[in-house]
Protein backbone atom coordinates (compact mmCIF):
# COMPACT_ATOMS: atom_id res chain seq x y z
CA UNK A 1 0.00 0.00 0.00
CA UNK A 2 2.83 2.37 0.75
CA UNK A 3 4.20 1.83 -2.74
CA UNK A 4 0.91 2.95 -4.28
CA UNK A 5 0.91 6.13 -2.18
CA UNK A 6 4.52 6.85 -3.12
CA UNK A 7 3.90 6.18 -6.82
CA UNK A 8 0.99 8.63 -6.79
CA UNK A 9 3.09 11.33 -5.10
CA UNK A 10 5.99 10.84 -7.50
CA UNK A 11 3.65 10.93 -10.48
CA UNK A 12 2.23 14.26 -9.34
CA UNK A 13 5.71 15.68 -8.73
CA UNK A 14 6.88 14.65 -12.20
CA UNK A 15 3.78 16.13 -13.80
CA UNK A 16 4.40 19.47 -12.07
CA UNK A 17 8.02 19.40 -13.20
CA UNK A 18 7.05 18.74 -16.81
CA UNK A 19 4.44 21.51 -16.79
Amino acid sequence: MEWHCRAFYVNRLIEQLII
